[in-house]
């Protein structure tokens, strides 16, 4: 019954850590670093001998360099986790989705990645297509200019996911080889197997590494048979899903 009264409903064993919020400066830190979207981890210590409590940011540095260590494996892991006596609380930064072209897909895309707490990004140098009213839930932000002028301004990270859907070669492969090189967690591009082909050939023609070629998902999405543009957006919003989950 207990089990059930908290939502386990296979049964199973949970453990607990209480501790008082109110007066705790550490807390304060966290507050900001959630407003800010900024991830973070917070340490606390178990063991009398290690009592210690404090919010480690991965863009900043901690006194003690071995817990520092920690701190960041637990946040690279993207996995809250007790080690070394301490207790450490991930709090992942919000996940953001950058998607290049403002087609039909996106339309459905944007809708499902904000349904998922994603901050979305749309970027389309064609103003035909960046229009505002298109939109029935509008993205984050919605920018008419080229990749290459955007994406350089964007905190471009681990917790990025970029989708290109334009099907010209002119906005995509510019918006690949800078997500590419800032490394970041999900790079997907729209078209069939011949189309992604010949985007290989010119990347590779164009000096972006065989090993960043392939971390590219294309065709993009899982395969589901999709037909429809919202069925399509299905399928690339469970790809990024699976791979941010990945983590978790």
């Amino acid at each position: 019954e207990d089990a059930w009264s908290v939502g386990l409903s296979c049964g199973g064993q949970i453990e607990i850590w209480l501790e008082v919020v109110a007066g705790q400066e550490h807390y304060l830190d966290l507050i900001h670093q959630i407003k800010s979207g900024v991830g973070c981890v917070v340490v606390s210590g178990l063991e009398e001998k290690k009592e210690y409590k404090a919010v480690y940011s991965p863009s900043g540095d901690m006194a003690d360099q071995v817990l520092e260590a920690l701190c960041r494996q637990a946040y690279q892991q993207r996995k809250t986790q007790i080690t070394e006596g301490y207790f450490l609380n991930v709090f992942p930064a919000r996940s953001q989705l950058v998607v290049i072209g403002a087609a039909h897909i996106t339309l459905d895309l944007v809708r499902m990645a904000k349904f998922y707490h994603f901050e979305t990004i749309v970027i389309d140098p064609r103003g035909i297509f960046s229009n505002a009213e298109r939109f029935d839930i509008r993205p984050d932000q919605l920018i008419s200019d080229w990749p290459a002028e955007v994406l350089p301004k964007l905190n471009l990270d681990a917790d990025t996911y970029l989708v290109v859907l334009t099907h010209d070669p002119k906005i995509d492969d510019q918006a690949l080889k800078i997500a590419l090189d800032a490394n970041v967690a999900y790079v997907g591009a729209l078209g069939s197997r011949k189309t992604h082909a010949k985007r290989t050939i010119r990347l590779k023609e164009a000096g972006v590494p065989e090993e960043q070629i392939e971390r590219i998902y294309g065709p993009v999405g899982i395969s589901i048979n999709a037909r429809q543009p919202a069925e399509i957006a299905l399928s690339i919003m469970a790809q990024i899903i699976g791979v941010r989950n990945q983590y978790l």
